[in-house]
């Protein structure tokens, strides 16, 4: 938003005496009152612009706290933040938990710290807990100019006692890796990793890297690493405090013996020692905060950090002591059970802060800011400033009502914004606005001068508009004036994170060698053969069966990913079952290749219908879009109508996480198929998600003449009958259904677009038919989690591919934990959710005990309205049960997986899930995408039964939904599910027990081939140059300790098709792991001899006494090239064929080593080799001319 608006403040008197005295004094103290809602946001920013300091804004409660952040992100966009308050009632049993809110809080830290600017908002809960006293704090950053001694091991250290977990590779916040001279930190408070070069303990470079690429990006001059968490242990603290609590188990242990509680005592004495382990672990004070004061005592508060330049504003005080009061009321009852049970043990201190004591120890400016002038009176007897303000009026859309205010405040001297999403929505807000009989109506003769200081339409999104008569102020948002507009626009692109592992390769992980079968990675070894030292990949096979591959063959194996159930077996070196099996899958793949191909050829040989270009009303249609499209999003949308527009049908899937947009592209090529009169037909898993999708479609068409009907089993028998004929007819412009739709008795008289949502949902059958229409009409699929046959046709070119990786603005990372089911974690999270005024899903996956389940639930919240859902209610009570929710009539949903796709319910952020470990990731991921859709803190707890033990499969699956918590990675997460779940099928349910027999990677790579053999394809032999050189190349593991970088750098060497990229490759290795050592530049060397032979077409380079060098019959090189060479002495050649051209040199005939030797050779032959064919391209002109 403009400057202009935000310096309306200085025209106000009061408001000047409070910036006067913020900056006169250093402790100021004032009372605001008359100010609420987004007002009171427009007060706080203006003060944030001419304060010129950094602001803190604490809310009540969450729910206020996110509004208050949505507002201000209008007016400082990118320069407001959240702190998330610490969790204080999560069970002590958690498998694990995502970091995001604790990095939210490290960085508040670092904001505090560094003195930064722009804004924080948070709650009164985030600000109760107490941290480490800020002397203690200072004592653990970690300071690192350049060009200090510093001993490595005492770094390594110090980075593990603050928190920092060690690794091979440095991707994510809170890592570290030590490699030779080089260290890479990752701070969670920081944007950008460090990487620190040491040469003998002296700090020589410091760089920036991309955690993505890791290459560094720019030279820094210091690294400033704050703890990697929020209250980290080092040893000496933890020892000190291991005693006082053992004293305090000693005591505890005494008493209940005494009483003669036995089976209390060893409970609780069996895990206290239990806590005391996990406190040794770098997150255990984090998790047990009720330990704290054993550590540190009273500790110190948040606050305590600020220095005097900060400005505080405390809303609603009142509010605020209440809440406080209620929090440590709940600690105090949660505490109180867990000492019941012999669970805890606690010390005397108060576990949380009170407000007015925290007040007191606030060191820089104070404004309390109220509604009414009696909620600011605990605050104390403090100077008084009140602020006439008030919402606006909400117009419903009423053009003569806003008209008479409008003229009003214009009479009056008013400025009038009006706020609209997009500046396609403000032209679009002026035209509503428009008077159609009278078009100037914000021009009209009789009204004053509108000169632009005076009214405007500007961009933005606050939460509701406001009036400021003082200011003569009028600011109204859209959904003031227009109906349900309330929505908030978009960010710039930002990618998700990267998913390293995918095909990385681990000890035991179980390997396909293409020749010899299935045989388990033992890891790499280095080896000296015939006096050469070499890198070997190590497979153990059945029985005794060893084999030892050369690194350089890296690309004859694959890493196996068949499926879960049991693991694969392994085969015998030698036998020949692994031929039989390759036999039998390759006759299975050419079937398979054939239909592919078929389906293929069928959509390229039907000439279907070519949509032309955009119709007017389409614009309309768009700019009536309460988003900003993100770029993912606009692209989508240009792939589609271009498909459309084509005469070959449209096969595209549209792959996009939850909540980004996908629908829209599916209405906007609606839109586009129905205004050239032909039908749409959108086919949905469930029938709730049918009744979802007709509510959004007809609330988006509304206003154009498009007729809209549902078809699931929640519409009565006479509708269908209705609904099918109208169908026939062409009455029904857009059909949204389940699989009824695919019944025999549907016909359309004109079908032009089928979108498919979420379709690997559907049933074999279902597949099938739709696999069918394919071949004929357009067709639109759209995943959030694609499973792997979907995903990989896409990334095959069968299927056309559009990826939506952009969040929505203010969207927030989904608080992931995977822990034990309990009563108490249960209460905490569903209180706290409805505290705020928001709803909760318990997903409970039983319908035979769900009603049980339900009764405990509704007897633990007896005030909240409890609501159960499953496929066995009948439909109508069904339908009735999740409008009610969806309307807000139930606080609490407890229901089966037909939450699982499409839902959308933004006030709906905290979600439970029972038994977590029995779903599949892909669909956990969507069952977990159901919350986090708006601007709130979102949390999802991922359960498992007390004492249970976890599977491995399902210990992976949880682990891997906690790893994928940014925003945009159910893309990734299908990536993973190939290793996980494995790849399915491909085309059909028959080609399971191939896949499971060759593996995923083999069975693609077959059928690949398989595809290029019968379209004939001409595709230019790859030359694979084999060399055996006696050179040392290879990978030391005191250069790369990591087995899987180093395979991983092997693979990236011997796959390099070119000089750049291996050049690429060699500045990476310096940059990240320091000067190679002989061997790898040797490698590197090899790497480039490769490329060089390729290009001349050379089939091996063998080095015994002499060194054998043999082409292929296409080679252009013969003895003459070799006879005109000044890189090799011409007496060292021997010459041993023709056909096929084969040579060989005395090494001592080469320039150099025998590697150095043979570059200078290869390169110089590639030069006459590219001057034959210039002389050749020459002649020919010559002869034409």
């Amino acid at each position: 938003m403009p400057e202009r608006l935000l310096n309306l403040w200085t025209e106000d008197q009061a408001f000047k005496k409070i910036i006067s005295g913020i900056n006169d004094a250093p402790s100021y103290r004032a009372s605001v009152t008359g100010l609420d809602g987004s007002a009171r946001s427009f007060f706080v920013a203006g003060l944030s612009r001419h304060a010129g300091r950094p602001v803190l804004v604490v809310a009540g409660d969450t729910g206020r706290a996110e509004s208050i952040f949505a507002d201000l992100s209008a007016y400082f966009p990118g320069e407001v933040k959240m702190l998330p308050p610490r969790e204080l009632f999560v069970s002590t049993e958690i498998l694990s938990r995502s970091e995001e809110y604790l990095w939210m809080r490290l960085r508040f830290m670092e904001w505090l710290y560094s003195g930064g600017c722009g804004i924080y908002v948070t709650t009164a809960a985030a600000l109760l807990s107490k941290v480490l006293p800020p002397a203690v704090w200072e004592d653990l950053i970690i300071r690192l100019p350049q060009g200090i001694t510093v001993d490595r091991q005492v770094l390594i250290n110090s980075l593990v006692e603050t928190g920092y977990q060690r690794s091979a590779l440095t991707e994510n916040a809170g890592q570290f890796s030590a490699r030779g001279d080089i260290i890479d930190i990752y701070p969670p408070s920081g944007s950008s990793p460090y990487r620190v070069d040491l040469f003998d303990n002296v700090i020589e470079s410091i760089r920036y890297f991309d955690p993505s690429t890791q290459r560094s990006t720019e030279m820094v001059d210091e690294a400033v690493i704050l703890p990697a968490r929020e209250l980290p242990l080092p040893a000496k603290v933890y020892a000190s405090g291991r005693q006082l609590i053992l004293k305090k188990l000693e005591s505890a242990f005494a008493g209940l013996r005494r009483r003669g509680e036995e089976k209390a005592a060893v409970i609780l004495k069996e895990q206290i020692n239990r806590h005391l382990e996990r406190l040794s672990q770098p997150d255990g004070l984090d998790m047990l905060s009720p330990y704290f004061s054993f550590f540190y005592g009273d500790g110190a508060s948040l606050l305590d950090y600020l220095s005097p330049d900060y400005l505080v504003v405390v809303e609603e005080p009142v509010t605020l002591i209440e809440k406080g009061n209620n929090l440590r009321h709940e600690l105090a009852v949660y505490l109180s059970n867990v000492l019941i049970n012999a669970e805890l043990i606690i010390n005397n201190h108060q576990q949380l802060w009170d407000e007015k004591e925290l007040f007191q120890r606030i060191r820089s400016s104070l404004l309390f800011c109220s509604l009414f002038p009696g909620d600011n009176k605990t605050a104390g007897d403090l100077p008084a400033y009140h602020f006439d303000a008030k919402s606006a009026p909400s117009y419903h859309g009423q053009r003569d009502l806003f008209s008479n205010d409008y003229r009003r405040w214009l009479k009056n001297g008013y400025r009038v914004y009006l706020i609209a999403e997009t500046e396609k929505r403000g032209r679009g807000l002026r035209e509503f606005l428009a008077d159609p009989e009278e078009p100037g109506l914000l021009q009209k003769e009789n009204l004053p001068f509108l000169d632009p200081e005076q009214v405007a339409v500007l961009t933005g999104a606050l939460e509701e508009g406001f009036v400021i008569p003082p200011l003569k102020l009028a600011v109204l948002d859209e959904q003031n004036l227009l109906p349900k507009r309330k929505k908030k626009k978009r960010a710039a692109s930002k990618s998700g994170i990267r998913l390293s592992d995918y095909r990385e390769l681990k000890p035991g992980d179980y390997l396909v060698h293409e020749q010899h079968g299935i045989g388990r990675y033992q890891g790499t070894s280095t080896l000296e053969i015939g006096g050469t030292m070499r890198d070997y990949l190590m497979l153990r096979y059945r029985g005794a069966d060893r084999l030892y591959i050369p690194i350089d063959q890296v690309e004859l194996i694959q890493k196996y990913s068949g499926g879960e159930g049991p693991p694969p077996r392994l085969h015998s070196l030698g036998g020949g079952e692994w031929q039989r099996i390759k036999s039998r899958v390759n006759l299975s793949i050419e079937e398979l290749a054939r239909e592919l191909l078929s389906i293929y050829a069928a959509r390229q040989a039907v000439k279907g219908y070519a949509f032309g270009p955009d119709h007017s009303w389409q614009e309309e249609f768009e700019a009536n879009f309460p988003y900003e499209e993100t770029p993912d999003q606009q692209r989508a949308i240009v792939d589609v109508k271009t498909d459309l527009e084509k005469e070959q049908p449209m096969d595209r899937l549209i792959c996009g996480d939850v909540g980004y947009g996908k629908t829209e592209v599916a209405m906007r090529a609606a839109f586009k198929v129905v205004i050239e009169g032909k039908q749409v037909a959108v086919l949905v898993p469930t029938t709730i998600l049918a009744m979802q999708h007709y509510n959004t479609f007809r609330e988006r068409f509304a206003g154009f003449p498009v007729r809209i009907a549902c078809l699931s089993r929640f519409v009565a028998k006479s509708k269908q009958k209705e609904i099918i004929e109208d169908l026939s007819t062409g009455k029904i412009d857009i059909v949204i259904g389940t699989h009824r739709l695919l019944s025999a008795d549907i016909s359309f008289n004109d079908l032009g677009l089928f979108v498919a949502d979420e379709e690997q949902r559907f049933g074999v059958l279902q597949k099938e038919k739709m696999k069918k229409m394919r071949l004929e009409i357009d067709t639109l699929a759209l995943t959030a989690t694609p499973i792997p046959r979907t995903l990989h046709l896409s990334l095959t070119g069968a299927r056309d591919l559009s990826i939506i990786e952009t969040p929505p603005e203010n969207r927030f990372p989904i608080q992931t934990y995977v822990l034990e089911y309990s009563e108490e974690l249960l209460r905490e999270a569903v209180q706290r959710e409805i505290s705020r005024g928001g709803q909760v899903f318990i997903l409970y996956n039983r319908i035979d005990r769900i009603n049980r389940f339900a009764e405990r639930i509704q007897k633990i919240f007896p005030k909240a309205s409890v609501a159960v859902g499953h496929g066995r209610i009948p439909e109508a009570n069904l339908e009735r049960i999740m409008t009610d929710f969806q309307a807000g009539f139930h606080q609490i949903l407890i229901s089966t997986t037909i939450i699982e796709s499409g839902l959308d319910i933004p006030n709906v952020n905290t979600l439970i899930i029972c038994d977590a470990d029995k779903f599949g990731l892909a669909q956990l991921y969507q069952i977990r995408g159901r919350v986090g859709r708006s601007d709130r803190l979102a949390y999802a707890y991922l359960t498992y039964r007390r004492d249970k033990v976890v599977s491995e499969v399902a210990r992976k699956r949880l682990k891997a939904i906690k790893e994928f918590t940014e925003l945009g990675s159910g893309f990734k997460v299908a990536l993973r599910d190939l290793e996980i779940r494995g790849a399915g099928n491909i085309l059909g349910a028959e080609q399971h027990g191939f896949i499971a027999a060759v593996g995923y990677d083999l069975y693609v790579k077959l059928l690949d081939q398989a595809v290029v053999a019968l379209k004939n394809e001409k595709r230019a032999p790859k030359v694979d140059t084999r060399l055996d050189l006696s050179v040392d190349a290879y990978i030391p593991a005191s250069y790369i300790g990591a087995q899987a970088q180093k395979v991983n750098f092997y693979r990236r060497i011997y796959g390099s098709d070119s000089l750049q990229e291996l050049l690429e490759l060699g500045e990476e290795l310096i940059d990240r792991f320091g000067t190679p050592p002989e061997p790898v530049n040797n490698l590197l060397k090899i790497g480039e001899l490769r490329i060089l032979a390729a290009r001349l077409k050379v089939v091996s380079v063998q080095q015994k006494n002499t060194i054998q060098i043999r082409f292929t019959p296409e080679a252009s090189v013969d003895e003459n090239c070799f006879g005109r060479a000044n890189t090799v002495d011409r007496q060292s050649l021997i010459k041993e064929r023709e056909e096929p051209f084969s040579i060989r040199i005395k090494p001592d005939g080469l320039q150099g080593s025998v590697v150095d030797g043979l570059l200078a050779l290869f390169r110089e032959l590639i030069i006459m080799q590219e001057g034959q064919k210039k002389q050749t391209a020459d002649s020919g002109v010559s002869n034409l001319l």
